[in-house]
């Protein structure tokens, strides 16, 4: 009932203002009204036949209503929406009522598509505008009127959300506008009138007002009204890219997809280190198992090689003059998870004894550490003892195993190798022509290496595992004009790590909630920031990171404290700067905490002992 009053007075409100017949559309106006006529007496007839039947009856003086009503329709567009109110009424009416028949009314599916329009055009918004070209938008040009423009988008649009609409039944007419704008670097949206007919009926009296904007536009509004808003990420939202080659795990956050594999790892994964690559090695046998689990998965991608080339140019002061970096990796995924393998178990072993199971700020504390065995795990043992021209090579840290490891590869005790050749080959040149001119080259793929205490052909000479420490503590506090000296091949070098990581790390960081088309529309670069990597204890009072304090933190985030970054249209060359600072707010601009729960690695507690040679031990727990 509550539906016939409103299809009624809606009606009324409507016909009440009907007082001329266009005389140019007799004879379809003849056709329509007809139709309308011939329903009416179809309604007629079937509610005679159910107020002659037994039992309950419903009030139809509502529907006897809209009938009179609509007998008095002479106009075209109006006997259109009548005929189209009158059925809605009927079949609410006659819902329910299995005692009567009704004559079966075929649908009519141009109604469904006025409906199904009506919707689409009402879900245009500011969060959801209609696209043109940003100099389009911006009155910038006067090839292309704005009101083509828009009717071709909506279009375009209308297209794509209701494929079986027939689009030359639809009249799309523009009046009023005003233009996008980008002044002041603000961004306002335009705005233009817009009314719309199907099968020549208007579907909203008074039309609907669209805006309008561009990728641009759009993109870069939203961006930055995220960033006015506060924007805080975590790490276990994170979704994993299209391009990691594992079936199941591309498209899931990283938190999915931890708590799918965590279960898997732990029955694949060892808890300890096989001491020979051979069969009857109970823990060779499980991880042989695995990497052909893995290289089903993978399928050609296990082998595929993977690379990475980059060039730097760095203007490095007066000695060193203009300073360019050559780097170029090669490696594949089946020698890098083959060669990590032990590091993977050892690391598995040494999480489930902190208290904290926190991955991101756990392994910062893992590669600090001295290598040593967790959970009886043979760790320690296999890599003691091994010697560069008769003298033993300690290892100060388990990065440098892992270094060892990339550059030697991981081989048993009987010195077999897990993979053939070298797993991470790497060429590295570096060239100076200030006043101390030197020109280095590296091919890491035929220097002889060895890493630890002793000399390291290669990698030692080039760079030594204590500047690589000193590069990623260097970023606890950093801004654009952040430098880090460190040593390469002898030389002391400026490392511009504050311009080398703003743009590419902070910004892509920033940038890690937009659209997936964002990049294709929008180039971020950070002018001026000031950024820091923090810790805390407690949860709540968070302080900058140091080697100090990283030993007793819970957790750990980057923050962006200020900032001042441009927005150019990769497209027409707009630019939009804004300037940001966290001074009016104690809370930063933008926060990203690592909160990766490793909880889910759970190694078996083993009581069998390997006997060690040299190194520490501990014994793990379940957790």
């Amino acid at each position: 009932m509550k539906k016939l009053l409103m299809l009624l007075g809606s009606f009324g409100v409507v016909t009440s203002s009907v007082a001329t017949v266009i005389a140019c559309n007799g004879s379809a106006k003849n056709d329509k009204i007809a139709e309308l006529k011939k329903e009416i007496q179809n309604i007629e007839k079937l509610l005679a036949d159910y107020e002659k039947g037994t039992g309950a009856k419903k009030d139809s003086g509502t529907l006897k209503a809209l009938i009179a009503r609509c007998k008095q329709i002479t106009n075209i567009d109006e006997a259109t929406r009548a005929l189209d109110n009158l059925i809605a009424a009927k079949n609410s009416f006659f819902a329910n009522t299995p005692a009567v028949p009704v004559n079966p009314v075929p649908a009519d599916p141009e109604i469904a598509n006025r409906q199904g329009l009506t919707r689409q055009l009402d879900k245009i918004n500011d969060a959801d505008p209609i696209l043109i070209e940003t100099n389009v938008a911006l009155n910038e040009q006067s090839v292309k009127p704005i009101g083509d423009e828009v009717k071709k988008a909506i279009e375009a649009r209308l297209r794509v959300k209701m494929p079986q609409l027939n689009i030359d039944k639809l009249e799309i007419t523009t009046s009023t506008n005003t233009f996008a704008a980008l002044e002041d670097n603000e961004i306002t949206f335009g705005q233009i009138q817009v009314a719309v007919k199907y099968d020549r009926v208007d579907l909203k009296v008074g039309g609907w007002n669209i805006p309008y904007a561009s990728e641009y536009l759009k993109q870069s509004k939203t961006f930055i009204d995220q960033l006015e808003e506060g924007i805080t990420k975590r790490a276990s939202n994170l979704k994993i890219p299209n391009l990691i080659p594992i079936s199941g795990v591309s498209g899931t956050t990283i938190g999915e997809m931890l708590a799918g594999l965590g279960p898997i790892l732990n029955l694949a994964i060892p808890s300890q280190l096989p001491v020979a690559f051979d069969q009857q090695d109970a823990n060779y046998a499980a991880i042989t198992g695995l990497f052909s689990t893995l290289t089903t998965m993978a399928g050609t991608d296990w082998n595929k090689e993977i690379t990475f080339t980059k060039e730097v140019r760095q203007n490095a002061g007066q000695a060193l003059g203009e300073m360019t970096v050559k780097i170029d990796i090669r490696t594949n995924v089946e020698k890098l998870i083959k060669n990590l393998m032990p590091t993977l178990i050892n690391f598995k072993n040494f999480i489930s004894t902190q208290n904290n199971k926190e991955l991101t700020l756990n392994l910062l504390k893992y590669l600090k550490a001295a290598p040593a065995s967790y959970n009886r795990d043979g760790y320690a043992e296999a890599f003691t003892g091994i010697t560069h021209n008769s003298q033993a090579v300690v290892f100060a840290s388990n990065l440098e195993v892992i270094l060892f490891n990339l550059l030697e590869g991981w081989k048993s005790r009987a010195g077999v190798s897990i993979t053939q050749g070298q797993p991470l080959q790497f060429s590295f040149a570096l060239e100076t022509k200030g006043t101390t001119k030197r020109k280095l080259e590296f091919d890491l793929d035929y220097l002889g290496k060895t890493v630890g205490s002793k000399k390291y052909t290669a990698l030692q000479s080039l760079l030594k595992p204590a500047e690589i420490f000193k590069i990623l503590f260097g970023l606890a506090a950093i801004n654009q004009d952040t430098k880090k000296e460190i040593e390469i091949s002898g030389l002391k070098i400026p490392l511009p790590i504050g311009s080398l990581l703003g743009t590419n790390l902070i910004g892509s960081v920033l940038a890690v909630d937009t659209s997936n088309t964002f990049a294709d529309h929008v180039k971020i670069t950070l002018n001026k920031f000031n950024a820091e990597m923090q810790v805390t204890t407690d949860g709540e009072t968070w302080v900058q990171m140091s080697e100090a304090n990283i030993r007793t933190a819970t957790q750990i985030r980057i923050v962006l404290l200020s900032v001042e970054y441009t927005l150019t249209d990769k497209e027409g060359g707009h630019t939009i700067q804004k300037t940001m600072s966290d001074e009016e707010n104690e809370l930063p601009i933008f926060a990203f905490i690592f909160d990766i729960d490793g909880s889910f690695l759970r190694p078996k507690t083993t009581s069998t002992t390997q006997t060690p040679t040299s190194g520490s031990t501990s014994s793990g727990s379940d957790s």
